[in-house]
């Protein structure tokens, strides 16, 4: 039972983090993400929770719609993996992108609230 509350905990966590990315919430995001976080981006390149956070407040990546699907959710005590399919709809500098890719969140609970210390997605190759 705890550990399924757990989880809706987390996958909530997760949505909130989707909607504040959408909206541009730099502070709300401040608050979910680790200040240890690693943000590896589906081209390979990658950003701390400071470059990241700068990225979004500046439009480097003004977000349109992330929508999830597949997703699991693996608890291992304080430490859960979130993995599954994103559609992210994007403007990177300006450009539309329309990425697909497979991805992993990790997520660490730090006195008693979670928080995601890594992001890494992959490009799903096209047919």
């Amino acid at each position: 039972m705890e550990n399924e509350l757990v989880r809706y905990e987390i996958d909530a966590l997760d949505r909130l983090r989707y909607d504040a990315m959408v909206r541009a919430d730099v502070a709300s995001l401040a608050r979910i993400l680790d200040d240890q976080l690693v943000y590896t981006h589906s081209d390979g390149t990658w950003d701390d929770k400071q470059s990241y956070l700068g990225g979004v407040s500046s439009g480097k990546w003004v977000y349109q719609r992330l929508t999830a699907s597949g997703r699991r959710t693996r608890l291992y005590k304080d430490t859960a993996f979130i993995d599954g399919n994103i559609r992210i709809d994007v403007l990177i500098d300006g450009v539309p992108s329309m990425l697909d890719c497979r991805y992993l969140a990790v997520w660490i609970r730090r006195q008693d609230h979670w928080q995601m210390v890594a992001w890494h997605a992959t490009r799903i190759p096209a047919p």
